[in-house]
């Protein structure tokens, strides 16, 4: 086995391993055949296991995900390749609608064993239509699970876990990392799906990070150690280091423009701070106020103000919203 191996060439070796390990896993998608895909992620896969296992198709996203879709529904586990993420938005409501699903809708009768690849990620000059980095788009999606790996050796654990689910999953191949290298993986690597992985200790901050922005957060824990210590973690499932550290910081690539789509992360984090406040505030609460601190109080359960305006009153040096203005004069004065 060779010392070191690409992340593309991790992509092939992954397929492979599951396609000699089932029958009946399968492939298909654009060019992924005799040409071996745009970004030779799967090389070998035509020669070894023949156009009956491996599948092109036509320049149709729908196509290739329904096919995909009814593959699996029958007895097959497809791998379907997107050949950019952006291009999810074409066959959006397959991915969105009908694929997450099928469980559901048949009280777990019929399950989806369907992987979608598709190469992700800005940095390369691909143009506007092939530079984006989407996993927050399939991260708002009941019922399907994503996979963003950073090394070599992720690439074929989570491949073969996603490829051996019952459960859609969509793996995000970073384009930036296919000529990173990396140590292989060993025989029979299988990476669980849903837990983060730390790659560096630390006591300061926690650093999440996930695909290219792995080996950025091990740099910048690099940079700034010789100030003290830092956590880096590659992967969503926190928020264990971050409660014990006290602090955390999300690398991440994709569009946060709305704070809305994308945000599970940093809202279950934020959650878990709000109700550590909330607990503080009860607990608060239920102690006698002196006389005269009442309508101040009233103004802290009520959380920050948002901002000055006419709806701001300021009460015992505090400011207060009109919310917790009516709060305060529903209480004895």
């Amino acid at each position: 086995m060779a010392d070191v191996i690409t992340y593309r060439e991790a992509v092939a070796e992954g397929i492979a391993r599951e396609m000699r390990r089932d029958p009946t896993v399968v492939c298909l998608g654009e060019d992924i055949g005799a040409a071996e895909g745009v970004f030779k992620t799967t090389t070998g896969l035509f020669r070894e296991f023949g156009p009956d296992r491996v599948w092109d198709t036509p320049i149709s996203e729908q196509a290739i995900v329904g096919a995909a879709l009814g593959a699996a529904m029958t007895g097959l586990r497809p791998v379907a390749e997107i050949m950019f993420s952006d291009f999810l938005a074409c066959c959006w409501d397959y991915v969105a609608n009908e694929i997450p699903k099928v469980r559901y809708m048949t009280g777990g009768q019929v399950t989806v064993p369907l992987v979608i690849r598709t190469a992700n990620g800005g940095g390369l000059g691909f143009g506007a239509q092939h530079s984006q980095a989407v996993e927050n788009w399939v991260l708002t999606v009941p019922g399907v699970k994503i996979v963003a790996p950073s090394t070599p050796a992720d690439v074929v654990g989570l491949m073969a876990a996603a490829i051996r689910s019952d459960d859609p999953v969509v793996v995000f191949e970073h384009k930036g990392l296919f000529a990173s290298k990396g140590e292989p993986a060993p025989a029979d690597h299988v990476v669980e799906l849903g837990r983060a992985a730390t790659v560096r200790e630390g006591s300061d901050v926690t650093l999440v990070a996930l695909a290219s922005t792995v080996p950025m957060a091990l740099t910048a824990a690099e940079q700034l150690a010789r100030g003290g210590g830092l956590r880096g973690g590659a992967g969503p499932a926190l928020p264990g280091p971050a409660r014990r550290v006290g602090r955390a910081r999300l690398g991440r690539e994709d569009l946060a423009a709305g704070h809305g789509r994308g945000e599970p992360l940093p809202g279950r984090l934020g959650r878990d701070r709000r109700r550590a406040r909330r607990r503080r505030g009860l607990r608060a609460a239920r102690r006698p106020d002196p006389p005269g601190r009442r309508r101040v109080r009233a103004v802290a359960l009520r959380g920050r103000p948002r901002g000055p305006g006419p709806a701001h009153r300021r009460v015992g040096g505090r400011r207060r919203t009109a919310a917790g203005r009516l709060l305060a004069t529903a209480r004895p004065r």
